[in-house]
């Protein structure tokens, strides 16, 4: 699975109730949590004993969680503790049926793949130092291009940025839609358009 290197391989349970303990869960985001993660176990170790490939400056390990799910629509928030779990860099595979999906969690961003059938995923190990293999498995799960000049951390706070401004924009045609008064539809469309300037 994965087409990870069969060295890297772990099978090592978590038990929800580690979870529940180290997070101090409430009794509703336990039962929240129930409802959608089936099981959770530890399923790859990638360090330099594993991969033969020197630690960076920032990543010492990657490990890659495995959460079967009992529904794909997992909320982000409960899939961010999961992130958090040991103090590695992490990456999640969320199975569902034949079914999984990649997700991580990079400095303040949540990245999740496409749903794919199992079959099929990789994540591909390429870089000189685990820095370097964990900004590719970044780049690889949240389908990021890094345009010339940016690195990826101005990249991802670009990407949010656009993100939002086409939330606004939505929004903003939607009340144009709703306006009645010329004068309102004149100062929805001068912010429409301001907004659409900063898009790229």
């Amino acid at each position: 699975m994965l087409n990870l290197p069969s060295g890297t391989s772990l099978k090592k349970i978590i038990p929800k109730k580690m979870i529940y303990t180290k997070f101090q869960l409430k009794q509703a985001e336990r039962d929240e949590f129930d409802e959608v993660i089936r099981q959770i176990s530890v399923i790859h170790e990638l360090s330099p004993k594993t991969v033969n490939i020197p630690s960076g400056k920032k990543v010492a390990g990657i490990f890659v969680l495995q959460a079967q799910l009992k529904d794909k629509n997992c909320k982000d928030k409960l899939l961010i503790h999961l992130s958090k779990l040991i103090d590695r860099n992490m990456v999640l595979l969320l199975i569902h049926g034949d079914d999984g999906q990649l997700a991580l969690l990079h400095n303040d961003s949540f990245l999740r793949g496409t749903w794919q059938n199992l079959a099929n995923m990789q994540l591909n190990i390429t870089g000189l130092d685990l820095d370097t293999v964990w900004e590719n498995f970044v780049r690889q799960i949240g389908e990021i291009l890094v345009e010339e000049g940016n690195t990826l951390d101005e990249q991802l706070v670009e990407n949010e940025e656009q993100e939002q401004f086409m939330k606004e924009i939505s929004a903003l045609e939607k009340k144009m839609k709703g306006a009645k008064q010329p004068r309102e539809k004149l100062e929805l469309r001068q912010k429409l358009n301001k907004l659409k300037k900063k898009l790229k």
